[in-house]
């Protein structure tokens, strides 16, 4: 087991335990206060929640939250309580060792009381996705590709952030697709002379067909505000899932190509739990650097959403012989509509030649929506 083991952290005793825990079929929890000396203090705030920032290469580095010593699959999530224990004096509260040095208009109070140790109390729980190293992370990292519509390659090095600080919902949803006069034909011998008639305004509408989809949202946690900035996010938009690894390998979540349709973004954000970089007013008028300020010490959870059809092998007809020969072009799912004739889905596109007409949508590799590109 390739665990750190931290000396900076002292376990509180007593007669009755402070430490407590609790499970259930929906996961455990437990509690513990730790006694830090005062100058291990900023370096224990800042290290048992964790955090995150973005690389040069568009990968993240993190942090990872405080794991439970007994109950190892626990991780901190929150700091319930910080106490002194034994006072010690008075600092002037500008040589506050915790708060950030920079230049933001405050006001505060002139002195604060310093102790000897700090008790802090520490939530620790389940958390609903893996929690991997960096080194445990990119030891899977391998080049890929997808093709933009005129058909030229476009690589990138996936660094498998899906894998961590991620998990994938999906909820069932139905779509009616309203037939036209005529399409359909009502059979039965009740009907006069035992003659079939075909749906109409007067005889009845014809059959709405149900079309069977899901909303898959697949959530990144505990990410650097600055990730939603990413250009990947906009060229995603209105594109299918899309993978450069041979067979079903290298699927997205285990989507086939063709049966996600990226629809965009929801954000929840939040300020974090201890911020580590100044804010940088640079050389006003000039306002750059502020402005990339805004992103700083600032972090979120990002739900990617998209559409799930999946059409059965069964329910598919042949594609088009002649195909578009440009590479990147999906054939399967959200690119088929029904016919009625053949009662299947066929494949469409916008040119009566298929070697020549563009799909519906386009695709992508949404791998690359777990990375960051300026």
């Amino acid at each position: 087991m390739a665990s750190v083991l931290l000396p900076n952290y002292w376990e509180r005793i007593d007669s009755v335990s402070p430490s407590q825990a609790s499970f259930g079929p929906d996961g455990g929890s437990a509690s513990m206060e730790f006694i830090v000396s005062r100058g291990n203090i900023g370096y224990v705030l800042a290290d048992i929640l964790g955090s995150a920032i973005i690389n040069a290469n568009g990968s993240l580095s993190r942090v990872l939250p405080l794991a439970h010593p007994e109950y190892n699959w626990l991780y901190a999530s929150k700091i319930t309580s910080l106490q002194g224990v034994g006072a010690a004096g008075a600092y002037d509260a500008q040589n506050s060792t915790l708060s950030l040095q920079d230049d933001v208009d405050r006001k505060l109070p002139s002195f604060l009381a310093v102790y000897e140790k700090y008790k802090i109390g520490v939530q620790f729980e389940a958390r609903p996705y893996l929690v991997l190293s960096d080194s445990q992370t990119w030891q899977f990292a391998a080049g890929r590709s997808h093709y933009d519509t005129k058909g030229f390659q476009q690589m990138f090095q996936d660094y498998g952030e899906y894998r961590r600080f991620s998990k994938m919902v999906r909820t069932p949803t139905a779509e009616f697709l309203a037939s036209n006069n005529g399409t359909f034909f009502f059979q039965s011998p009740d009907l006069p002379a035992g003659l079939a008639q075909a749906t109409s305004a007067t005889t009845g509408a014809g059959p709405q067909i149900v079309v069977m989809k899901s909303k898959v949202v697949v959530t990144w946690f505990f990410v650097p505000y600055r990730m939603v900035t990413s250009i990947n996010i906009r060229q995603a938009s209105g594109r299918l899932n899309w993978h450069s690894e041979a067979g079903q390998a290298g699927a997205f979540f285990g989507f086939e190509q063709g049966s996600l349709l990226f629809e965009g973004i929801e954000i929840a954000e939040y300020p974090g739990p201890f911020p580590t970089t100044p804010i940088n007013f640079g050389v006003p008028p000039a306002s750059d650097l502020i402005d990339a300020s805004i992103y700083n010490n600032k972090y979120c959870d990002i739900s990617f959403i998209f559409s799930e059809f999946t059409v059965p092998t069964e329910m598919q007809a042949a594609g088009p012989v002649n195909r578009l020969q440009i590479s990147g072009a999906i054939y399967e799912h959200h690119n088929r509509l029904p016919h009625v004739g053949l009662m299947k889905y066929l494949y469409v596109c916008n040119n009566f030649q298929a070697a020549t007409g563009l799909p519906i949508y386009w695709s992508f590799n949404m791998k690359k929506l777990f990375r960051f590109d300026a």
